[in-house]
This record gives C-alpha cells, structure tokens and sequence, in this order.
C-alpha cells in the first residue's frame, strides 16, 4: 500500500538484512507469520516462514499486482485456497501460485503446519 517493500520497513537503519519479525497470530499460539528476509532490486524477494496450529486458517488479501508465491510445506499438510480452487499440498511438497488475488492457508491436520514461503513481486 505504500509502495515500499516490507523489508525496508521491518529493517533496522544500520541493517544490511532485517531482523526475523513475527507480523501475524492466529488464536493458537502456535500460529504465525514470521518475516525472514527481504532482497529489493528491480523485482522484489520476500522469505517467510509460517505456522499454523491444528484447525487454523489464514485469509490472505491480494498482494500487490504481479507478485507470484512460491512455498514448501516443511511439516504437516496444507489446506491452499488459490486460483478458485482448493488443493491440499503434502509435506515435502511445494505449490506455486499467483498471489496478487485472495487466497489463504488452512492446517485441517492433526499436528502443526510449518511453511517456508517465498513471495516476488
């Protein structure tokens, strides 16, 4: 919305990478967002690990225009609502998807989730 990338704003002055920064919570502790690292440049890289408890979702608000997500789900099994459609992605498994439309992230498993998701734009 301010046409920054969110890696400028979380980074310290003096930082040359910013500092890995919590920027969501769900209802379960064990849910969240966590910004890892930015790299800014003609297009943009954002890495970001996720977690969400057993029985949590996550409803996304479109990114900016252009931007494309790429993820790997590290533990658990991903319920991902993008495109129109609904898929489930596995552990070991990775979904890449546009991400400059609603989408959103579901742990319908009995354990939690760990996602590590790359976002451009």
């Amino acid at each position: 919305a301010l046409g920054v990338p969110f890696a400028e704003l979380v980074r310290a002055p003096d930082a040359e990478v910013p500092a890995p920064e919590v920027v969501w919570r769900g209802a379960d502790p064990g849910s969240h967002a966590r910004f890892l690292a930015g790299v800014p440049g003609g297009g943009t890289v954002e890495l970001w690990e996720w977690g969400l408890a057993p029985g949590e979702r996550y409803d996304a608000a479109p990114d900016r225009p252009g931007t494309r997500t790429l993820l790997y789900v590290a533990a658990g099994a991903l319920a991902l609502r993008a495109e129109g459609r609904d898929r489930v992605v596995e552990e070991g498994e990775s979904a890449c998807y546009p991400s400059d439309r609603a989408y959103s992230f579901a742990n319908p498993g009995p354990r939690p989730l760990r996602i590590l998701l790359t976002a451009v734009f």
